[in-house]
């Protein structure tokens, strides 16, 4: 069952984040910003592809990619 629907085009989603993350392609939101070029990205998933185009030396030395993550598991 997927009981969220898209207004706009009637996609229908399992899960609310999973909505609300299909509404930012009709809105053009990208809420996560990089703090090495400012660049703004639609997801969590696209910040980490972003963050792998930067050259090594312009990244941080404590940041990690792991640090985006919404999920963290230890096993």
């Amino acid at each position: 069952e997927k009981p969220f629907e898209c207004k706009l085009c009637h996609q229908r989603s399992r899960d609310y984040s999973a909505m609300i993350k299909h509404l930012r392609t009709h809105n053009g939101a990208s809420p996560y910003q990089c703090t090495i070029c400012q660049d703004f990205c639609p997801s969590l998933a696209a910040m980490q592809k972003h963050m792998k185009g930067h050259k090594p030396e312009e990244v941080p030395a404590d940041w990690r990619i792991e640090k985006t993550y919404l999920y963290v598991c230890y096993v």
